[in-house]
């Protein structure tokens, strides 16, 4: 299945799931009390049942959840990366408002011909009309809160949003983990010549390219820190399928196949290099002002050292012998041996591997 067409689907699965139960329970909510409310009308149709008013909030959720869910595809795809995010709120806003008024509108009109109502009158339209209103306050004032949602878990990190509001790392946990770390190769060398603004543009979309496969691989992002990035799995979900090593020489396929794209703007194809290893690791929710997730221990020291032993040994990946028997073979990678070595910082020898991928295999 194509990659977009794919992405789209989840966004759309999610919008409809998440829509028709939240405009069911809130025509469950005015059924029950429409007639103690003000300014309601008691002719106002409520004499169908509820199953008949839920069908309502069924269709509009349907509704909602399809034409929000290409408002969301559209702006991430053509905005969220163009744009000030503060503008980008108020442009997705103004569309979910044009968007949520029409859909209402068309459910009510639908729903009136099944079920024989005069919802969609004259009188419906007024702008007085509080009960449109309130449906239509209701979805909007949703759609607002779930686009702050989004917006912090692009800041936070979406596993690392939801595990610090479910308090999960508050008290220090040992989990087993992988790490990789990701760095642009020749870094200083492109800096001198492209300059820091352009440079630091190139890592920006280089970032961009990675974060757009990278949850095709399971991964999460821990840091960014300059040119480099620091990526975690949790050690079952990196071994599966070898997420942690075909992540990286996917990204390497990408930017090769984005080469066109490189060579205009920055006449160069960026490369990286990459040190992996996996093991034992305290996670712990750290800061108050600014909440993060923390990793402490011996596993993520010790893969940063691997991958600055890359340039030393002129290979693109390098692995710990140990976490590379853990992975499946499948007869498409290519490893030489490295011995072992004492890295720095270290007392004991660890044996490394340099990593290639055939291209003609999976």
């Amino acid at each position: 299945m194509n990659r977009e067409l794919k992405k789209y689907l989840i966004i759309l699965i999610k919008s409809l799931l998440f829509w028709t139960i939240a405009m069911c329970l809130h025509v469950f909510i005015r059924y029950l009390g429409v007639y103690d409310e003000p300014g309601i009308h008691v002719n106002f149709e409520y004499e169908l049942s509820l199953i008949d008013n839920l069908k309502y909030g069924f269709l509009s959720g349907m509704l909602i959840g399809f034409f929000l869910s290409l408002v969301e595809y559209v702006f991430e795809k053509y905005l969220a990366y163009r744009i000030p995010m503060w503008l980008y709120f108020i442009f997705e806003t103004i569309a979910y408002f044009i968007v949520l008024a029409f859909v209402l509108i068309i459910a009510f009109f639908f729903f009136n011909k099944e079920n024989n109502t005069n919802y969609f009158t004259k009188e419906y339209l007024r702008l007085d009309n509080k009960v449109y209103w309130a449906y239509l306050i209701y979805a909007l004032y949703i759609s607002i809160g779930l686009s702050f949602i989004r917006i912090s878990t692009e800041f936070l990190g979406g596993n690392t949003f939801w595990k610090i509001l479910q308090g999960k790392y508050q008290t220090p946990k040992e989990e087993t983990r992988i790490f990789m770390f990701l760095d642009l190769k020749s870094s200083t060398t492109i800096a001198e010549k492209l300059g820091h603004f352009k440079h630091s543009k190139l890592i920006k979309d280089c970032f961009f390219d990675l974060n757009e496969i990278l949850l095709n691989f399971k991964g999460e992002i821990y840091q960014y820190v300059g040119d480099e990035a620091v990526i975690t799995w949790i050690y079952t979900l990196g071994i599966q399928n070898n997420n942690c090593t075909e992540l990286f020489f996917s990204f390497r396929d990408r930017l090769k196949n984005r080469s066109p794209y490189y060579l205009k703007n920055y006449g160069i194809i960026p490369e990286f290099k990459a040190g992996i290893h996996g093991g034992k690791i305290i996670t712990v929710e750290v800061g108050t002002i600014k909440k993060e997730i923390a990793y402490h221990g011996d596993t993520i020291n010790t893969a940063a050292r691997i991958q600055s032993k890359c340039s030393e040994y002129q290979q693109q990946v390098i692995i710990s012998k140990e976490l590379f028997e853990a992975l499946n073979k499948d007869n498409s990678y290519k490893t030489i041996d490295l011995g072992s070595i004492l890295l720095r910082g270290k007392e004991v020898q660890l044996n490394l591997l340099g990593l290639k991928k055939y291209h003609n295999k999976k």
